[in-house]
Parts: structure tokens; sequence; C-alpha cells
């Protein structure tokens, strides 16, 4: 793959480039990073696409929010090669000073009322502008769900369950997906957190929007506050969630009381699902890395799931094994 984007790399006149594979998430993108001289790009490898590709098509929505995202420079879409705008390595993730931490988190927060604001205004005036026509439907969310049966449970844990386990489980899962998604829905980024979220001239900076949505409202903000990644404290949480209702309440019609509810719902599924996705990463792509995450996963939804009496046990005894 090197030789491919080195050949692209001379084509748009760089110099004895300097390629670098750059450390991935859970996806099957790869990112390099191309170097010449004062000159630093990055070349992101997927399946081949059209200029209709979720990438694509996600990159110009944001931007044309005037939401801060790299800026796309060239596409090769049969080779499935996307260059675009080097910003840096520096994740939220990796901010060690609390002001710092907490002057960025009102941003990104700021920034994710701003997208979803925006992008309301500009369907209820006729104008679509989500990036993908795909909604988060209830098999979506069912499907995630069931990962982590299979992922967490049976596999990485070895726990074998009876079809009347399963049953107890299929239960829960529709319970709480169809509570979910009584809400109001808005455009979601989908995995807004700490590693899809970078500090470039010290302003905040999305990436990984590829699989932006249509979903259930509260499902950013629980993404942000679940995070895995970071751990800090219950305060700013608190701050967080308090802001992103403040400034999204007036065009979701909830009452305060309302929109906790349906956020504890979105932790709580999206909690679930995080367990099978690392259990997943470690079971069949040989990927320990994110096993360590799964024991503050653990204990925010312990704590999250005390609030609804009817699923604790289950949850408690039947996943978080």
């Amino acid at each position: 793959m090197e030789n491919t984007i080195r050949k692209l790399a001379e084509k748009m006149g760089f110099k004895n480039p300097m390629i670098t594979l750059l450390a991935g998430d859970a996806s099957t993108r790869k990112y390099y990073r191309v170097t010449s001289l004062d000159k630093s790009l990055i070349f992101m490898k997927c399946d081949p696409f059209n200029n209709d590709d979720a990438n694509v098509r996600s990159l110009e929505a944001y931007s044309g929010m005037g939401i801060n995202v790299p800026e796309v420079y060239e596409l090769f879409p049969e080779l499935g090669v996307l260059v675009q705008e080097d910003i840096g390595d520096l994740h939220l993730q990796n901010i060690k000073d609390k002001g710092l931490l907490k002057k960025y988190y009102k941003d990104v927060v700021d920034m994710l009322i701003k997208f979803q604001r925006q992008a309301l205004a500009h369907e209820k005036n006729g104008k679509k502008i989500y990036p993908n026509s795909i909604s988060f439907t209830k098999e979506k969310f069912m499907s995630e769900l069931n990962m982590t049966t299979e992922f967490y449970i049976e596999k990485l844990n070895n726990k074998k369950i009876s079809h009347n386990k399963k049953d107890i489980l299929q239960k829960l899962y529709t319970d709480i997906v169809d509570r979910m998604m009584q809400q109001p829905t808005l455009l979601q980024h989908r995995d807004y957190h700490s590693r899809n979220l970078m500090i470039y001239k010290d302003s905040v900076y999305m990436i990984d929007i590829q699989d932006s949505r249509q979903g259930p409202f509260t499902y950013d903000i629980a993404s942000l506050v679940i995070d895995p990644y970071i751990d800090l404290d219950n305060k700013l949480y608190e701050e967080m969630i308090g802001s992103y209702y403040d400034g999204i309440k007036d065009v979701i019609g909830c009452s305060h009381k309302e929109y906790l509810r349906y956020y504890d719902l979105c932790f709580i599924q999206r909690g679930i699902k995080i367990l099978g996705t690392f259990a997943y990463q470690k079971t069949e792509k040989g990927n320990s890395g994110y096993l360590k995450y799964i024991p503050i996963s653990i204990e925010k939804l312990k704590k999250t799931c005390t609030r609804f009496p009817e699923w604790q046990k289950t949850v408690n005894e039947e996943i978080l094994i």
C-alpha cells in the first residue's frame, strides 16, 4: 500500500516523500502521514468509493456548517484514497492540564449543539444537510447489543448462555432500545469522544465523521460522557450534561427530567455496546489494547443502571461479569 501512497504523493508534487503509518482506531481505515520538506498531508485509505461517499459528504456538510474538520485536498475514489489536511497528533484524550480540558470540553459541547441546531434549521428550510442518509434503527441498536452477548459474554469471558438466559437478554435489549428511541432525533456524529476530537491551533476539530446519521438526540452527549478513554471529575461531567440541555432544549421539546431519562437510556445502550466492541477487537482481531478500558466502562454503566432497578439485576448478573 505504501508504494501506491508514494506514487499518489509524487503525483501531487511531493519530492522524496516520507510516509508514516499512523496508529489507527477500531475501524478498518488506515491513515498515512506524508511529508516532504515543509509539506505534510494525511492520506486515508479505505475501500474504493465515489464522490457521493459518506467520508466526502460528511466533511463537506460539516465544513459548510462552520464546524472544524480537516480540509479535503484530493480524492482518488477508485483507489479508496482521500487526501486531507494534517491537523497534527494531539487528541483531546492526550490533554493533561485540567484547566485546558475544561475549556476544550466546553468547546466540544458547544460544537455538538452548533452542528445539531444548524442541521435541523437547514432541514426545516428544505435543505437536507445530513451527510449520511442512514438513520439509526432499532435493528442497528439491537445488533450492537447482540455483539456484546456474542463477543464479550460468550467469547471473551467464555460463558455459555442458555436459551432462557438469551431470551432474558433479548427482552432487556428490546426494552432499552424501544424506550431509548422514543426521544426526538437530531444529527449525531455517532462516535463523539476524546479520540475523535483533536486540538489544532488551539481549536477543537472533529474527525471520523463518515458515520454521522440521524438518531436519538442524547446519543452523542452520552457518548461523550461514557467515553472510557478519559476519566474526568464528576463536576465537569455534570456541567457538560447541563450545558448541552440548555443549548438544545428549545428545539427538542423535552423537560429536563425527560432529557435526563433519555440520556441515561442512551448511556446504557452505548455502555453495553462498548463492551462488545472492545471484546471483538480482542477475540476477532487479536487486539488486546482496548481491554484496559473495560473496567471503567463497567463502573460507569453500573452507576447509571442503579436508576433502572427493573434492569439492574439482569445487567449486573448476565452482562457485567
